[in-house]
């Protein structure tokens, strides 16, 4: 474990182009120019290359990177890697339950439970902090992409060869594997990212089968977007509160927003049925004007740069701030969705961002950690 004291360093502008995933937000006090902080190894990042970012309950900021998992204090970094139990020194996802229950997806190690002691003194005598829960037998299964907790506090993992669900009904925890109901496939599925509807479908996002609706009877619904020899890469999910769904497309498709059909509306009887979201047009006829979100059961709206994306090409994430907007990180800078309408922020965000603004915390995918601080 290592712990380093913070110091502020100069934007890079390389980090805003290579944004990868936008995590959280919090407020500031508007300002005519914003700073932007940068973080990255030298100030105790283990590694500039930093895959997600996550809030757990107590205020922590962790950091999933490519050589451990570092928290966030507010004045130092805290990294555990292999020393401390780690199978593994790439992290891919962090998960706090309900239950406050941390556990720890890797990229090839499986998934291991984090017991963290609360001081970091004691820390430093603590050899092995993680246990470790192999996924499956085969070296994909272990290669661990997202976790999630559904509202009933069951616990899912993506991985590189499909989805599982952690069993603990015998009084040990073990990962099962979640049949998707499709058949040759399922042993090929690179789950991406997880996320629950109000009437307990569970949407998976997949890298080349497009978008999965695991309905509550077992039955899946398979969504194709936009197929390509490379697959349809759908690689971020988000529920608004309206109950839209958000799905981000990593091979140009743009950001797709769509209003579910009831499960009740799809035909029992079959494991799986097909379907496809072709998105309607819903962009504003001018940059000035405001588009349409879908509005009916079964409508789908497709937004690309021709509505205000920064690109039709969306990296990793998505994420709904408490006043509602809504950040899209992607491959040539960050796009805001606030009042029907896209906002663009690029390598000028530390000097063009106007107005009541929020604490704008991103990683990105080669130089460290990006934050605006407040006052």
């Amino acid at each position: 474990m290592r712990a380093f004291k913070c110091r502020e360093s100069k934007v890079s502008s390389r980090a805003l182009l290579s944004l990868g995933l936008l995590v959280s937000l919090a407020a500031f006090v508007p300002a005519a120019q914003l700073p932007v902080r940068t973080y990255t190894t030298a100030d105790g990042l283990p590694r500039d290359l930093i895959d997600r970012i996550v809030r757990d309950s107590r205020g922590f900021l962790w950091f999933c990177t490519a050589d451990g998992l570092s928290r966030f204090n507010g004045y130092e970094f805290t990294t555990y890697g292999v020393e401390q139990g780690l199978p593994y020194p790439v992290i891919n996802d962090l998960l706090e339950t309900r239950r406050g229950v941390y556990w720890v997806a890797t990229n090839g190690g499986g998934v291991a439970r984090f017991s963290p002691s609360p001081l970091r003194e004691e820390q430093s005598q603590i050899r092995n902090l993680f246990t470790v829960y192999p996924v499956g037998d085969q070296p994909t299964t272990n290669r661990v992409n997202v976790l999630y907790e559904d509202h009933a506090g069951q616990v899912w993992a993506g991985t590189d060869a499909g989805l599982y669900r952690l069993d603990e009904t015998s009084g040990q925890a073990t990962f099962r594997r979640v049949s998707l109901n499709l058949r040759e496939l399922e042993y090929q599925v690179t789950v991406r990212a997880l996320v629950e509807d109000r009437e307990g479908s569970l949407w998976v996002s997949t890298q080349g089968l497009g978008l999965l609706r695991l309905l509550p009877d077992g039955q899946t619904v398979r969504y194709k977007i936009q197929p390509s020899p490379l697959g349809d890469l759908v690689e971020s999910l988000l529920f608004d509160p309206e109950g839209r769904l958000w799905i981000a497309h990593r091979d140009g498709a743009g950001l797709i927003v769509f209003k579910p059909d009831p499960a009740s509306s799809i035909a029992a009887g079959e494991k799986l049925v097909t379907r496809t979201l072709a998105g309607s047009g819903c962009g504003a006829p001018s940059p000035n004007q405001r588009v349409r979100l879908p509005g009916v059961s079964g409508e789908v709206c497709r937004y690309t740069t021709a509505d205000g994306l920064a690109s039709n090409f969306i990296e990793t994430a998505m994420y709904q701030s408490a006043d509602g907007r809504i950040w899209i990180a992607t491959m040539d800078g960050l796009t805001e969705f606030s009042d029907g309408r896209f906002r663009i922020y690029t390598t000028a965000l530390g000097s063009s961002y106007r107005g009541s603004g929020r604490k704008l915390r991103t990683a990105t995918a080669t130089s460290g950690w990006q934050a605006q601080p407040g006052p």
